[in-house]
C-alpha cells in the first residue's frame, strides 16, 4: 500500500491537530481557568480596597457603636460573625473551640483555604460590633493551602 505524499501531509495535520487538542484540554485550559479566577479574585479585592479607603462623612462606619454584650450574646454574636466570615471568604473551618474565663471569652479558630482568602478572612474581622482582641495567631502552609489557628479574645459583662 503506497502512500502518497499529498496524504501524508494530510495524516501530519491530522496528528498536530490532535496533539494540540490533548495539549489544550489537559494543560492549557485548567490553567487558563486558575488563572481566570484569581483574576476575579484580584478583581473583587481591589473594589474592596478602594470601597475601604474613601471614607464617607456621616457612613454606618463612623457612626457604629462597640458595645460589649452578656456572656451569652456576645458568645453568639461573635462566633455567628466569626462563621459567616468564614464562609464569606471561601475558607473551610477546621476547628473552633470556645473556653470561658472569669470576665474572658477564648475563641481558637482553625481555617485552611488559600492566601488571598485569609487576607480577606483578616479584613472583614476589623466589621465586628464588638470588643475583641486577636491573641495569636499562627500560619503554615500545606500544598498551596494556608492553615491558620487564630485565639482571639472577648470580654462580656
Amino acid at each position: 500500500m503506497n502512500i502518497s505524499q499529498r496524504e501524508k501531509y494530510w495524516a501530519l495535520a491530522a496528528a498536530a491537530c490532535l496533539v494540540f487538542f490533548v495539549y489544550w484540554t489537559f494543560l492549557l485550559d485548567p490553567l487558563l481557568g486558575r488563572v481566570s479566577v484569581l483574576h476575579f479574585d484580584s478583581g473583587l479585592l481591589k473594589a474592596k480596597v478602594q470601597r475601604l479607603s474613601q471614607p464617607q462623612s456621616g457612613s454606618p462606619q463612623q457612626d457604629k457603636k462597640v458595645m460589649i454584650h452578656p456572656k451569652e450574646e456576645q458568645l453568639a454574636m461573635v462566633v455567628g460573625f466569626i462563621e459567616s466570615r468564614i464562609k464569606e471568604s471561601k475558607l473551610a473551618l477546621l476547628s473552633l473551640k470556645q473556653v470561658s474565663s472569669d470576665n474572658k471569652i477564648s475563641i481558637e479558630i482553625e481555617t485552611e483555604g488559600s492566601y488571598q482568602n485569609s487576607v480577606v478572612f483578616f479584613e472583614e474581622m476589623s466589621e465586628l460590633d464588638t470588643v475583641f482582641e486577636i491573641d495569636s495567631v499562627n500560619m503554615s502552609n500545606d500544598n498551596k493551602k494556608i492553615i491558620s489557628r487564630i485565639k482571639i479574645l472577648t470580654p462580656f459583662l
